[in-house]
């Protein structure tokens, strides 16, 4: 229950009177729909004062509070309280100049709507000085001619492609084409007229194409290999691959010989054969000793 608006803010359900002992911070509903305290009697707050009972010269004002709870409020019984006030006299001030039409609610070519307000000047217990609307409209008409933004046309057919073939180093592709035409935006307004968004030419690559053919080129020579003999002269043997690149998608091969031939020398073992024999030297004696004597 809010004592400053005297409303319950969220009922116990079924609440009665009798249950309120339990729950002496919350609120429940009377017979006649109207919402009670549980808790002890206290008084709510005062109101704000009213406004004074007269718009010229010395009156009264008041102010109210309330009893919520079960039982009755201490202290001074009083539910409602004045006060003597001074109401601001009325004059015949009214209303203030009207200020300037607004802007019309349409910018170029047609028919719409401008409006303009004014402002009482009385206070605002005397605003029965001011009699009629506060703020009038009336049609206006723009003759300014509407800008015309551009709008593309429709793209031209897709051209050739670049190419026949697609290539390690080359993707052939075909083009497109639209004009900011349709309409084009119009420059002899203001503002002008905006300009078509996005590009006015389109490119994409031939895919389908097939692969163009590579032909075949032949790479360096590898160092000669060993000499066809292992004394005298003979050949040693050279080879080179079609691998630079190798031959593909239908190309040609390479053309020449893939191996070579060059004349290699290698030097013959020399060996030893003897000599004649020479004539015989003089015997190493002049007789034959007795056997068994060196």
């Amino acid at each position: 229950f809010d004592l400053t608006t005297g409303e319950c803010s969220d009922e116990l359900g079924e609440v009665s009177q009798d249950d309120c002992c339990q729950n002496p911070g919350y609120g429940y509903e009377a017979e006649d729909g109207s919402c009670h305290s549980c808790g002890p009697p206290t008084w709510s707050p005062w109101s704000s004062w009213s406004y004074c009972n007269v718009l010229c010269g010395e009156g009264v004002k008041q102010r109210r509070r309330k009893c919520h709870g079960i039982g009755e409020c201490e202290g001074p019984d009083e539910k409602l309280e004045t006060d003597v006030c001074s109401g601001t006299c009325c004059d015949d001030k009214g209303w203030g100049s009207w200020n300037p039409w607004s802007p019309c609610s349409v910018t170029c070519e047609g028919q719409g709507t401008r409006f303009r307000r004014r402002t009482c000047s009385s206070p605002p217990e005397c605003r029965a000085a001011c009699s009629g609307p506060e703020e009038e409209q009336e049609p206006c008409e723009a003759s300014n001619k509407c800008p015309v933004h551009g709008s593309w046309s429709t793209w031209t057919a897709w051209s050739q492609c670049s190419g026949s073939c697609i290539s390690d180093t080359n993707v052939p592709s075909r083009e497109r084409q639209r004009a900011c035409s349709s309409p084009a935006p119009s420059t002899d307004t203001v503002p002008p007229g905006n300009q078509c968004p996005g590009d006015a030419f389109e490119r994409q690559d031939c895919s389908e194409l097939p692969n163009c053919p590579v032909d075949g080129n032949w790479g360096y020579w590898f160092p000669p290999g060993p000499c066809s003999v292992t004394c005298g002269e003979g050949l040693q043997l050279s080879i080179r691959r079609c691998d630079s690149p190798s031959p593909r998608y239908g190309g040609k091969l390479c053309e020449g010989p893939s191996t070579q031939s060059s004349v290699c020398k290698s030097p013959c073992p020399v060996h030893g054969f003897w000599s004649g024999w020479s004539n015989w030297g003089d015997c190493s004696s002049s007789c034959i000793p007795p056997r068994g004597e060196s």
